[in-house]
């Protein structure tokens, strides 16, 4: 009877800090965008790997993989990896992107493959 009592006694204190029940969490930060300005851009091969945390694409630059986060009314669809707009089909797998917008650095992704570009438009070709 008296371990019970004691037991009783430590679980009461868990949890309790000594305050008056106020939250002592702080509100996270704004999201920003990154360091790049608005109106820069990233050209590279389109590409990606549709078994990589269930569908990956991005922007190959040569040094840096970045994963896109695609203007409103493109999708990326695989087998064949495509880049869908609003006309079409835009891009196929090796084709040459540009992507126009600013980096993002306030944000992670599943794929993980590399830093993320907040697009505004996007040209096919070597343009």
């Amino acid at each position: 009877m008296r371990y019970a009592v004691i037991l009783v006694v430590l679980l009461a204190g868990c949890g309790s800090d000594g305050t008056s029940g106020e939250s002592t969490s702080k509100p996270l930060p704004e999201a920003t965008a990154g360091a790049a300005s608005d109106g820069e851009s990233i050209t590279g091969m389109f590409a990606g790997d549709a078994n990589l945390e269930g569908g990956c694409a991005w922007i190959d630059d040569g040094d840096t993989k970045w994963q896109v986060e695609w203007p409103e009314g493109y999708q990326v669809t695989f087998d064949p990896l495509t880049l869908n707009g609003p006309g079409g089909v835009a891009a196929s797998e090796g084709d040459t992107v540009t992507a126009r917008g600013t980096e993002r650095r306030d944000v992670m992704t599943t794929c993980q493959v590399g830093p993320v570009w907040a697009a505004t438009d996007v040209a096919v070709g070597d343009g």
